[in-house]
């Protein structure tokens, strides 16, 4: 059974535009899989998410202190255990939602050991009119450094005729079911392996300097790899 893992950055929950979209699409594809596929809708009206403290904990010995007091540690227990990610934002001022951001300086520190790689990911942004290939290009970058693949990249807008949108919700709910029903194969782009490769040769430089991020480097193999398809050859 795959797994479906969604973080919508609205407080308005599932009352919000970009929750909708997202669960319609979700709905489209379970209606093909056969009960086959869990997912979770994550927002943050329902879920405790702290600011991050900005105390480093996370970055100098894996463990961020404020998993222990917010619903973090379930949120990331999802995440792991997910086959597909998708991150869908509100457009707020040409940027992601307030929400979405503390969100991701969260799990930032998984980005140094690109703790999501092999998996699949989706971006959504949902605005009145305008903003969202700034706010799509960010989440882009973020999934990317997490090490997840982006296989579909998906804007809506409030002037959006009815049956463009629909049509829009049909194309990126068929890319999903293509990985679902594991007809499409997770590779490395340039993007990835350029982040990888840049990783790595910083992570070298870490031994002495910061242990945990070298060692999860050094005992899941990633020195061993010469670019990331060689990475996901190994997970």
């Amino acid at each position: 059974m795959k797994k479906i893992f969604a973080f919508v950055g609205s407080q308005a929950g599932e009352n919000s535009k970009t929750f909708c979209l997202i669960k319609r699409i979700i709905n489209k594809v379970n209606e093909n899989v056969n009960g086959e596929l869990k997912y979770d809708i994550i927002t943050p009206d329902n879920m405790k998410i702290n600011k991050c403290k900005s105390c480093n904990n996370c970055f100098n010995t894996g463990i961020c202190n404020l998993d222990e007091k917010d619903d973090m540690k379930i949120i990331k227990k999802k995440m792991i255990e997910a086959d597909l990610i998708i991150f869908a934002s509100p457009v707020y001022a040409h940027n992601v939602s307030g929400d979405m951001k503390i969100f991701i300086d969260r799990i930032s520190y998984w980005m140094h050991i690109m703790k999501l790689a092999g998996k699949a990911g989706v971006i959504l942004s949902s605005s009145a009119s305008n903003g969202n290939k700034l706010v799509n290009d960010y989440l882009y970058k973020i999934m990317s450094i997490l090490g997840i693949k982006v296989i579909g990249n998906f804007s809506a807008t409030s002037i959006c005729v009815d049956n463009d949108l629909e049509d829009e919700l049909d194309k990126f709910s068929k890319v999903i079911l293509q990985y679902i029903n594991s007809k499409m194969e997770i590779i490395s782009d340039k993007f990835l392996d350029s982040i990888f490769i840049t990783q790595r040769e910083i992570m070298k430089l870490q031994k002495n300097v910061n242990a945990n991020e070298y060692l999860y480097w050094l005992e899941n193999g990633y020195f061993e790899c010469e670019n990331f398809n060689e990475l996901l050859n190994r997970l």
